[in-house]
């Protein structure tokens, strides 16, 4: 080859690599794509380029957008992420002499992702034939995902399930006093899911009390999808409150901002003392012939034992508002203005899940019910009490997508029958009880009137959740 005709042939190969070079940035640089996702912060566009997450933009349909969503760059892109199954170095050594010793002292060493796969399902198995289904604890939590197919919660569940059982949690860390009491009290849960409608407040309460409950801030989140629309009424809320077509309370531990933005009258609580609270209202309804003698005579039953406890008949302690106003913390004058607002008007009280988070939680909501089954207002349109923390758990709208049989959590019976999956043994611990199990395998306890074993948990498989 002459010399000329290695210089042209060398510079034509150079042209062509840097053509596809250049290509590439603009593949890169031009290759911009937009569309619409969904989490539990909202709707929302999304808008990448060469794959990575540039912008976010708000959904039209959103009533509020919330402005978290425009965090996502930083929570999708950041350094700090875990892209890489990683096992601890002992443990990956050998999975039968673990070291527990070194967890949290020495490194992790970085797998592949069939590596990671293959030691999981070994282990799973390995203690689940060696143990049986008490031995794994699937604790399997819902708030970080979303969806049919990307749903954590329900296809790691049926994972377990397949295998042939696990240790379910019972009951959840949000309501989980609420849940448990409240069938006790009002005979069912359901009115507390599906609770009453803004529009009905707004048309009939004159007197909303906030309790417990920072709607404003809560509700930008929901376990659904949230268009926000009950920021409308909030709206609505606080105009009425301005006009002094209605009155509003907040009884909270702090001036927090849905008291701030509806201009409501604060009623600071001292921590854990709502339930306190309440009997001395009550006491005080009754004492100055305040309370629904009516609905309390047909719609209850036990008042008088709960009468001579609030009068003290039996230990002496009457607890009056002057016995609440030492524990709660809010003036006896306070509360019997209080107490006036909600007997003499139309009311309804929204609670929050805050007073049943708390040491003996179920109570609040026993008093809450009992003061205002006593306000007698239960049953009438847009009053009453509200215990959903202001309606967002389950978002503004209906889920109107379709199950997907392939990622149910129960597997179909057919595939038991014919010996391909093994029939499920289910276990299940009180969630709040995990530390116990660890602590005390073996011992007894009992929830809702209900004797529970704890497990010797051997393996915790943990899915999206936070243990």
């Amino acid at each position: 080859m002459k010399r000329r005709d290695f210089l042209r042939l060398g510079a034509l190969s150079a042209a062509s690599l840097q053509a596809k070079e250049l290509d590439g940035a603009a593949q890169a640089l031009f290759d911009k794509q937009s569309g619409i996702s969904a989490n539990k912060f909202g709707p929302f566009y999304v808008k990448t380029i060469a794959g990575r997450v540039v912008e976010t933009e708000p959904f039209e349909g959103d009533a509020c957008p919330n402005e978290l969503n425009n965090a996502l760059l930083d929570h999708i892109q950041n350094e700090s992420r875990v892209k890489y199954p990683f096992v601890r170095k002992s443990f990956l050594a050998d999975p039968n002499n673990t070291k527990p010793e070194l967890r949290g002292k020495e490194e992790f060493v970085r797998v592949s992702w069939d590596e990671a796969i293959k030691l999981s399902a070994k282990i799973l198995k390995e203690n689940f034939d060696k143990h049986g289904a008490e031995a794994i604890y699937g604790q399997v939590y819902q708030w970080g995902s979303l969806g049919k197919v990307g749903h954590s919660q329900k296809t790691a569940k049926r994972l377990l399930n397949v295998l042939g059982g696990y240790v379910n949690e019972l009951g959840g860390y949000s309501y989980g006093a609420a849940t448990v009491i409240l069938p006790h009290i009002t005979g069912f849960i359901d009115p507390t899911l599906a609770p009453t409608k803004w529009e009905a407040i707004l048309k009939n309460a004159k007197t909303i009390v906030f309790w417990g409950t920072n709607p404003v801030v809560s509700n930008k989140i929901a376990i659904g999808v949230p268009l926000h629309n009950s920021y409308k009424y909030y709206d609505e809320i606080r105009k009425k409150g301005e006009s002094g077509e209605m009155k509003i309370y907040s009884v909270d531990v702090y001036h927090n901002e849905s008291a701030r933005y509806f201009g409501a009258k604060y009623l600071e609580v001292v921590p854990c003392t709502d339930t306190a609270m309440m009997i001395g209202m009550c006491n005080y309804l009754f004492e100055k012939g305040l309370y629904s003698k009516e609905f309390i005579e047909k719609y209850t039953v036990g008042f008088d034992k709960f009468k001579e406890y609030m009068l003290g008949t039996k230990d002496g302690v009457n607890k009056n508002l002057a016995w609440a106003s030492k524990i709660c913390g809010v003036s006896e004058q306070d509360l019997a203005t209080f107490c006036e607002d909600l007997a003499k008007n139309d009311s309804v009280i929204v609670s929050g899940y805050a007073i049943q988070r708390q040491d003996h939680g179920e109570m609040a909501y026993w008093a809450l019910v009992t003061l205002n089954a006593m306000l007698g207002h239960i049953g009438k349109e847009g009053c009453g009490f509200v215990t959903n923390d202001g309606m967002h758990k389950n978002a503004d709208e209906s889920f109107i997508a379709p199950k997907l049989a392939a990622f149910e959590t129960k597997v179909p019976q057919k595939f038991i029958d014919s010996g391909l999956v093994p029939k499920t043994k289910g276990y299940e611990l009180p969630n709040s009880r995990l530390i116990d199990a660890l602590l005390s395998p073996g011992k007894e306890i009992t929830r809702n009137g209900k004797s529970y074993k704890l497990p010797k948990i051997r393996v915790m498989f943990n899915a999206n959740g936070s243990t």
